[in-house]
């Protein structure tokens, strides 16, 4: 029988940021927790953080900085560097978890763990087994308020916290959270500073949004499950990708620490919206590539269905899966949320059609994503139909010489160019049976030629068939700042007065413009999809 006894496990001492120790070592700590029996875990750390560990420590050591100045996982010399030897023995067995340690030297370097290489992180969802509070609220505000280490910069002033409040609904329950002595109470909202971390995570799992700029206080939100609105500068918004938001809560991260509160206001509503859309089923999925027409098709799709009150995802993003052109205010994300979220600017990522309808339902459309990517997707599975919009390829890249401003001063024959028309021919070789891709979604995926479409009422009715639109065929609308785009023809024009099958027209002598899109296998299969209302390029060289 082996008589020797299980080792000890010391963890920390942790008490420098409280962002930092949440987002890597509590999790790492976690790991290795669960790696082995141990005698005893023991955990140093500040007091009022024992929450994050009270799942798996048997002990706690309370540990305090002198100072607030502290950053990353340091406390510039006011750690205590051998607080383990009161509880461990290193020489007898017992290991140490250590961020301050360099790379161990000597006779037992096993018995020291380094949580950059030691073991993946193991997180945990703070708030998933706690009750709703009492009083719960929608909204919880972090408005940082602190001068540590130098970083006051980071702060948005009360004034703009103020002026947000102000600005939003009666109706909705807003409060005040964080430490009361780094956060301002702001005026309209109840105050919930100082709250234990046990408390605050119960908040958080029951509230629908937590606003504020970057900070340990966010990062808890999310690893309770909240939904979060939070600004960061650019080089530290890797700080909000997926691996920092483990179990996939919806999040809008905009660039730069001082936001427009009216910016700040819009992605507040619209991140409730999205929210609340959220919980609808998905009717439709639609892709196309850039300037396909299929904005225009969603729009007639919808009205098509008065009884049912839509919000569309337009151009959504999910990890390894951006639509060009590739901006740097949007994040990868686990989830598909739409690209425009990220961006700080008060412009719309979600459309709503048929307000009055008596049922909800989502649509989400994606611009230029690989069919591969389409099929694994969760929400393909979930979608009543997927549509894939083709417009033929030398209306199509007309259109986004035209309308593409990362596109106007690029030759034809530029990789941006190429990778769009490649995509095109991805989805037309699928459409005519040369791949199966989407096989596995069944009778759901319709391939909808927007040539025909746009010109032929019959086809539009026969597209209305196999959608299951029943309803009376609206009007197909006017151009707007949204349905319609054209950068050929006015704001005002009605939509079946758009001169989308001629736009190549416009570049009939450009030799690179027909090399791009006019190769003889293409354009065989284009004319087997889109029939006769494919162009007749007479001037095709």
């Amino acid at each position: 029988m082996n008589s020797k006894r299980a080792p000890k496990l010391f963890i920390g001492p942790w008490i420098g940021e409280f962002g930092v120790e949440l987002l890597r070592w509590q999790s790492i700590a976690r790991t290795l927790a669960q790696s082995r029996e141990w005698a005893e875990i023991i955990v140093a750390t500040h007091p009022d953080r024992f929450f994050l560990y009270e799942d798996f420590a048997t002990r706690f050591v309370a540990c305090k900085p002198g100072t607030i100045h502290t950053i990353g996982h340091k406390c510039h010399g006011h750690s205590p560097p051998h607080l383990h030897t009161r509880y461990i023995n290193t020489a007898g067995g017992d290991v140490w978890l250590d961020p301050n340690a360099v790379p161990a030297t000597g006779k037992n370097p096993e018995h020291l763990y380094y949580p950059i290489s030691a073991c993946i992180p193991t997180y945990r969802d703070f708030g998933s087994t706690l009750p709703k509070p009492r009083n719960s609220y929608d909204l919880l505000l972090h408005a940082r308020a602190t001068p540590k280490a130098g970083q006051k910069f980071k702060n948005w002033p009360a004034a703009s916290f103020n002026a947000l409040v102000e600005a939003l609904p009666r109706h909705l329950r807003v409060a005040s959270v964080g430490a009361v002595d780094g956060a301002h109470k702001i005026k309209g909202t109840d105050d919930l500073r100082g709250l234990p971390l046990k408390e605050l995570a119960a908040h958080c799992r029951h509230a629908r949004l937590m606003i504020g700029p970057s900070s340990g206080s966010i990062h808890f939100a999310m690893h309770c499950g909240q939904p979060v609105l939070t600004w960061i500068s650019q080089e530290e918004k890797c700080n909000y990708l997926p691996v920092w938001n483990p179990f996939a809560v919806p999040l809008c991260c905009l660039t730069g620490w001082q936001p427009e509160p009216e910016v700040v206001l819009y992605k507040t509503m619209e991140m409730l919206r999205l929210l609340e859309s959220r919980r609808h089923t998905i009717d439709l999925l639609v892709i196309g590539t850039k300037r396909s027409g299929h904005h225009g098709f969603i729009d007639w799709a919808a009205r098509m269905q008065p009884e049912r009150c839509f919000t569309l995802w337009n151009d959504c993003v999910k990890e390894g899966m951006m639509s060009f052109p590739d901006e740097a205010y949007a994040l990868p994300t686990t989830t598909c949320l739409p690209k425009q979220l990220h961006k700080a600017a008060a412009e719309a990522s979600l459309h709503e059609w048929n307000a009055g309808g008596r049922a909800a339902a989502r649509c989400l459309s994606f611009e230029g994503i690989s069919l591969p990517h389409l099929a694994s997707l969760p929400e393909a599975r979930e979608a009543r139909k997927i549509v894939v919009v083709l417009r033929d390829l030398a209306n199509t890249a007309a259109s986004l010489k035209q309308g593409i401003p990362e596109l106007q001063d690029k030759p034809f024959l530029h990789p941006d160019f190429q990778r769009l028309m490649e995509r095109g021919r991805e989805y037309l070789r699928e459409a005519v049976g040369k791949t199966q891709w989407l096989a596995g979604l069944g009778s759901k995926v319709v391939f909808v030629s927007y040539n025909r479409w746009h010109t032929d009422a019959a086809y539009r009715r026969q597209t209305a068939r196999s959608l299951g639109l029943r309803g009376p065929e609206p009007d197909r609308g006017v151009i707007s700042d949204y349905v319609h785009v054209s950068s050929f023809q006015r704001s005002g024009t009605p939509a079946d007065q758009l001169d989308t099958l001629n736009r190549w027209k416009t570049f009939t002598g450009n030799r690179m413009f027909w090399n791009l899109v006019c190769d003889p296998g293409t354009h065989a299969l284009e004319q087997q999809f889109h029939g006769k209302a494919m162009p007749r390029y007479a001037e095709w060289p």
